[in-house]
C-alpha cells in the first residue's frame, strides 16, 4: 500500500458535510476586507486568494460566510505563496482530508500543485503532504497541476485532475490525468 492509500484508508464518507457546511472559492463568497482574488501574471487571469467558509441551516439559501479565511497564501509555504486557491474536503471515519490546489511562485513563475490536508474539525487544517506537482520540464505536467477530484470506487481511490505545461493560454496544452491507490 503506498503513502497515498495508507492516509485515506479510512475514507467512510465521500459526501460532504451533513451539518450545512459548504466551502466555496473566495470568488462566491463576500467577506469585508479581504481581496477576493489574485492577478496571476504570467497566465493572465485572477485565481482566489483565499477559500472562506460559510454556513446554512438550509442547503439552498441562507448562508453566512465567516469573518476570516480558512486558508490563505503564506509567503513562506513554497507550494502557497500565491495563492489560497481551492479546497475540497472529504469526511474519514476519524477526521476530515482537504485536497488543494496550492497555487505558487518559483524561479519567478506561477504553477499549482494539489496538496494533501488533514483536519479534525474540518475548519482548521494542517498540511500532511504534496500528491501531485508539476515537474517543471516541460512536459503535460511542466507547470500546473490542478482542479482535482477524488473518486472511490470499492476498494480502488482515484485522484483525477487537470495539468498544464506553460501558463501561456494560446501555446499551453492542458490534459488530465490520474493517480490511483488501492485501499483495503
Amino acid at each position: 500500500m503506498n503513502s497515498f492509500a495508507a492516509v485515506l484508508t479510512s475514507l467512510m464518507n465521500t459526501s460532504g458535510f451533513s451539518s450545512g457546511r459548504q466551502f466555496s472559492d473566495a470568488s462566491i463568497l463576500s467577506v469585508p476586507n479581504i481581496s477576493q482574488l489574485t492577478f496571476v501574471r504570467d497566465c493572465g487571469f485572477c485565481e482566489p486568494t483565499y477559500v472562506n467558509y460559510a454556513e446554512s441551516e438550509a442547503l439552498l439559501s441562507g448562508y453566512h460566510a465567516a469573518h476570516a479565511p480558512i486558508l490563505s497564501p503564506d509567503r513562506d509555504d513554497p507550494f502557497l505563496n500565491l495563492c489560497a486557491g481551492c479546497l475540497k474536503v472529504y469526511r474519514l471515519s476519524d477526521c476530515f482530508i482537504g485536497i488543494q490546489n496550492g497555487i505558487f511562485e518559483k524561479d519567478g513563475k506561477s504553477a499549482s500543485a494539489i496538496l494533501l490536508l488533514s483536519s479534525d474539525d474540518g475548519l482548521h487544517f494542517r498540511f500532511e503532504k504534496t500528491l501531485v506537482e508539476p515537474s517543471f520540464d516541460g512536459s503535460w505536467m511542466g507547470q500546473f497541476v490542478y482542479a482535482s477530484h477524488l473518486v472511490r470506487s470499492g476498494d480502488v481511490l482515484r485522484l483525477y485532475f487537470n495539468a498544464r505545461n506553460t501558463a501561456n493560454p494560446l501555446r499551453g496544452r492542458e490534459c488530465s490525468g490520474f493517480s490511483e491507490a488501492k485501499i483495503g
